[in-house]
């Protein structure tokens, strides 16, 4: 059972997080894996979490967010929505349109 809930868990925090992207305009990279192994590579959470922003700069939120998906860390999870929705980067994110007021 606690398998179960942790997944509730994780894909409540990803449905919070995507609700807020464009998917429109949001490219979904094939590279999802790659991208993974490259996070799981890095020391501590706060560099795959520093990695994981810059890459929703780059590749889209919506690539960013699956990439986190894949790594299947419900605390590095979190956090990597806690900067997202920082006001500072929130707002850069806003201008580029990469996500939207919901």
């Amino acid at each position: 059972m606690e398998g179960e809930e942790n997944k509730v868990e994780r894909d409540s925090t990803y449905s919070k997080i995507l609700a807020k992207v464009k998917t429109k305009t949001a490219p979904i990279h094939d590279d999802i894996s790659s991208d993974a192994q490259v996070a799981s590579e890095k020391m501590d959470v706060e560099a795959k979490i520093d990695w994981l922003v810059n890459l929703a700069v780059e590749k889209g939120v919506v690539h960013a967010v699956k990439v986190a998906q894949h790594l299947e860390d419900n605390y590095m999870l979190d956090e990597f929505h806690d900067k997202l929705m920082a006001d500072e980067l929130h707002d850069a994110l806003m201008k580029k349109g990469l996500i939207k007021e919901v």
